[in-house]
């Protein structure tokens, strides 16, 4: 099953990109693998923190540039989005490698039938996700 979000026009706003909430944000904890789609071929593994309306929220090890195109996987459920920005963040593991708190406004969603897909599922459901079967 194959899910896109539908599109969203946020209103003008002068906070910066991290500090915006136009819509209320589901804290969740799973681990991910973020590739970067647009130019040069990136994977990184970080921990997906919240999902909402409009985007999720994922720590990374590394800073994502703002503008470039990721796929966030998580067993068989995969997401699609651009990074709107990778804020450096006081989250360590063990104190040992600094976190950035990547902002990903989501583009598509495609959904297995695991266990987790289906708890995703429900996850982007109860933040009111609105998408569209493909």
């Amino acid at each position: 099953m194959r899910l896109a979000f539908n599109e969203f026009t946020p209103t003008m706003n002068s906070d910066p990109p991290s500090e915006r909430r136009y819509h209320p944000r589901l804290p969740v904890e799973f681990q991910v693998r973020v590739s970067v789609v647009d130019g040069e071929p990136t994977a990184v593994v970080g921990r997906l923190v919240d999902i909402s309306k409009s985007g999720i929220s994922v720590l990374l090890p590394v800073a994502v540039s703002a503008g470039l195109r990721v796929k966030v996987e998580l067993s068989d459920a995969s997401l699609l989005g651009r990074v709107v920005y990778a804020n450096p963040g006081n989250a360590t593991d063990s104190g040992a490698v600094a976190k950035f708190r990547t902002g990903i406004e989501v583009e598509q969603v495609s959904i297995g039938n695991s266990d987790l897909s289906a708890l995703l599922k429900s996850l982007l459901e109860e933040a009111h996700v609105i998408y569209r079967v493909q």
